[in-house]
């Protein structure tokens, strides 16, 4: 068995001084838990200040980019049509001359993996 070290507060007391040495005990004890309630409340208030500001770093620029970037990708790929547009309509449009079409002008069949390699083939050699 372990044997409880005495410490000068586990002394035995006279009875004027017992509740007298408890209260202050207390006190003391009190005053302890008052100082890391408020360190803890403390950080737990910076880590919520935190957690909102790293929302924020998050959401704003999800937020600029939903309103900005749509007009700004408009913008591009008009650009880009208009060189689609100068080069001959769609940048498919000069596959479109291969592809086996009716006499409507519409294409009269899937395109099966042989035309393709064809295709791809004539067009290396030129």
């Amino acid at each position: 068995m372990k044997e409880k070290i005495s410490t000068p507060e586990d002394a035995p007391l006279e009875d004027g001084q017992d509740l007298k040495a408890l209260v202050e005990k207390s006190i003391r004890w009190s005053q302890v838990l008052h100082e890391q309630n408020k360190k803890i409340l403390r950080r737990m208030t910076w880590m919520a200040v935190g957690s909102y500001i790293r929302l924020a770093l998050f959401l704003i620029p999800l937020i600029v980019g939903i309103i900005f970037l749509p007009p700004l990708l408009k913008q591009a790929f008009g650009q880009y049509q208009s060189l689609f547009d100068d080069i001959g309509g769609s940048p498919f449009s000069a596959l479109n001359q291969f592809l086996p079409t009716d006499d409507d002008g519409s294409a009269s069949a899937p395109v099966s993996k042989e035309q393709i390699i064809d295709l791809l083939k004539s067009i290396q050699k030129e």
